[in-house]
């Protein structure tokens, strides 16, 4: 049975507390970065209002109040009021930001109209067609407006809170499971982004369903092979949404093999590995005929690098030379890598520099991609305030979720549960990945819900800690 692992050892249990550290220290340091960076004091603002929420959240005596009382909700009540909530929070963001999609939204929209119609993905492999065909499917159902797919993200939003409580329960136990339901439904960056037609909201959604599903598929019987099955499935899905899920069976791997699992975590995650390309394979055999080169699933991987790393980036997006008269796409993006590769190597002290650049905008604010409201139906002065008031919910609750998870961290053993350990490497893996390619502040967003699960762990303690309680309801 999958709860029959034995408990990590001390020094194992120390090794990822100190990585849990690591990475909050990494995390602290960009929130501090970035208003000097942005030449922004005002920054702090939220930074010490969402320091101080943390602070008094993670108090004893208003964590044990506010742990009581949430224990002591009915499960009818519970579910009614954080899906109520969860729902109405970001069917309400969607009424007040009636804009058009722009920029990468506008373009998976369009790309969704045109598969509709029956003119295809376009000569080209430049995009991952995952969201596309996704919204594609979803406007043919609904309405072919970029309102359905708001819609569609508010209800995938909705959907990630009862994940990011189901993989709470299994890993954590029923009291970490509420607070990780409460927290992404009340976390202003997941209720903002949800109404667009961008891969953050689906990908959030995919991280824990990916958890979730692993944490069922480690155990034995029909329900442990279904999920296998279904994790399999989804990973190929989400690859063709955002190809950073191509590495994923090695991390499940990884994960499965630190509960003793031996030959059946091999086994596990390589029929992972054989569904998650047949799913893919359509597509990779789509690019093979189109393009004469094996592209898996997009071919803006070197661009992607390049942007985040040559002489005139901040490390955010920058504008790239456009492929020479006869050069294909593939070749043009084969030269942005290698040219971001050999700027690299030409100069490693710059390189660093721009690294640590990078962070301050990978993981210093949860804002910098939340639009200026345009409600035509308020007056320009309120409709900027109420964007600012967004802006800065969004920074309070970000430093305050930042709080949490150190003091988890210091706490409790979360980083080295084992239940969590798929999880927690798909949270470093991305950081590790945005070391070096462009950054954005919501390329975060799809880890947020495991953010959420670990600072869990520190608001239910001391009534549940890690390890314990997990593999009793992990195995149920």
């Amino acid at each position: 049975m999958a709860g029959c692992a034995p408990p990590p050892g001390r020094p194992a249990a120390f090794a990822w507390r100190a990585v849990g550290l690591a990475f909050c220290l990494l995390w602290a340091l960009a929130v501090l970065l970035f208003p000097l960076q942005k030449h922004m004091p005002s920054g702090y603002v939220p930074v010490l209002a969402g320091v101080l929420v943390g602070l008094a959240l993670a108090h004893g005596r208003v964590r044990g109040a506010l742990s009581r009382r949430l224990a002591a909700l009915s499960g009818r009540w519970f579910w009614i009021l954080v899906l109520g909530v969860g729902l109405g929070l970001r069917l309400a963001a969607m009424a007040a930001w009636p804009q058009a999609p722009a920029s990468d939204a506008a373009i998976y929209h369009a790309r969704a109209l045109d598969i509709l119609a029956a003119r295809g993905f376009g000569p080209t492999a430049f995009n991952p067609p995952g969201l596309p065909f996704l919204l594609a499917g979803w406007y043919r159902l609904t309405a072919p407006d970029p309102l359905a797919g708001y819609v569609l993200g508010a209800l995938l939003g909705t959907a990630t809170i009862a994940l990011a409580w189901d993989v709470g329960r299994r890993a954590l136990g029923p009291l970490a499971a509420r607070w990780a339901a409460v927290l992404t439904a009340v976390m202003p960056t997941l209720v903002f982004t949800a109404a667009r037609t961008e891969t953050t909201t689906p990908l959030a959604f995919a991280v824990l369903a990916m958890g979730d599903l692993a944490l069922v598929a480690a155990g034995r019987g029909w329900r442990a092979g279904a999920s296998l099955v279904g994790l399999g499935l989804l990973l190929g899905m989400a690859a063709l949404v955002k190809p950073i899920f191509l590495p994923v069976p090695l991390l499940l791997a990884a994960g499965w093999l630190a509960l003793g699992q031996g030959r059946r975590a091999l086994l596990r995650a390589t029929v992972c590995l054989v569904l998650m390309a047949a799913v893919i394979a359509p597509w990779t055999w789509r690019n093979w005929r189109l393009l004469g080169a094996f592209v898996p699933v997009s071919t803006n991987g070197g661009s992607v690098l390049y942007h985040g790393t040559n002489p005139a980036t901040d490390g955010m997006w920058s504008p790239g030379e456009p492929p020479p008269a006869g050069v294909d796409e593939v070749a043009h993006d084969r030269a942005l890598r290698d040219a971001a590769l050999r700027w690299i190597a030409a100069h490693p002290a710059a390189w660093c520099r721009l690294v640590l650049v990078k962070q301050a905008y990978m993981w210093g604010t949860s804002s910098t991609n939340i639009a200026t409201l345009m409600n035509p139906a308020l007056p320009p002065r309120l409709s900027g305030a109420l964007a600012a008031a967004i802006k800065g919910a969004i920074n309070v609750f970000w430093a305050a979720l930042l709080v949490l998870c150190a003091a988890a961290t210091l706490t409790t053993d979360v980083w080295g549960n084992r239940w969590l350990r798929p999880l927690v490497l798909f949270l470093l893996f991305t950081a590790a990945v945005h070391l070096v390619l462009e950054v954005q502040s919501r390329y975060h967003i799809p880890v947020i819900g495991v953010l959420v699960v670990i600072a869990a762990a520190g608001l239910a303690r001391p009534a549940a800690a890690p390890d314990a309680p997990g593999r009793a309801a992990a195995a149920a």
